[in-house]
């Protein structure tokens, strides 16, 4: 299990979906849309790296998630294409 960020003191959750029911992703966010946190479950540690650096990119640079909401909310999203979308604020 890997932890990023406050998911404590955030107002926001998404829990991403998964095919395989062994993988637990959640995202968080401040309630003005700013990144928060990752919380991430899975066996395969490897799979955790690229997830792991773009959150900690989102969260540096202050991303507002609330641009993304959407993806975030889709079956199979793959959090790791956000990796462009940390350094665009």
């Amino acid at each position: 299990m890997n932890l990023i960020g406050y998911p404590e003191r955030a107002a926001r959750t998404w829990a991403l979906k998964n095919d395989d029911p062994s993988i637990v992703t959640e995202v968080y966010a401040f309630e003005d849309g700013r990144a928060a946190g990752l919380i991430d479950l899975r066996q395969d540690w490897k799979a955790q790296e690229p997830l792991l650096e773009v959150m900690k990119s989102l969260i540096l640079s202050r991303a507002d998630l609330r641009r993304v909401e959407d993806l975030l909310s889709r079956p199979g999203f793959d959090l790791a294409s956000l990796s462009e979308f940390a350094g665009a604020e």
